[in-house]
């Protein structure tokens, strides 16, 4: 594993796909869970996912019913919490891609 990439598309109207993948540790699924919810991001399912040592995370997420907004995906991939999580990592890669 390089670093922690983060990546958000649309997955229809009405939600977006946030996929991390990054190092796996004890507790990670609980640190993602708690940055995104404290910014208001509501989870609706997840695929949890582990190849060896990387997790593999992919989360359905909206916000106040609808897909996130291009600046809000932004923002996600650059909350503080998101970025500490990669930069303990030492490479992070982001990716947008709206339709």
């Amino acid at each position: 594993m390089h670093g922690t990439r983060i990546h958000v598309k649309d997955d229809g109207p009405k939600k977006s796909l946030l996929h991390i993948e990054t190092a796996d540790r004890p507790g990670l699924l609980l640190e993602i869970i708690q940055i995104i919810t404290d910014v208001n991001v509501d989870v609706e399912s997840a695929e949890i996912d582990t190849e060896g040592l990387v997790a593999k995370d992919k989360f359905h997420v909206s916000y106040r019913g609808a897909a996130l907004s291009p600046s809000l995906s932004q923002a996600i991939g650059w909350l503080p919490g998101l970025v500490v999580l990669s930069m303990n990592h030492f490479c992070v890669s982001i990716n947008f891609q709206f339709s």
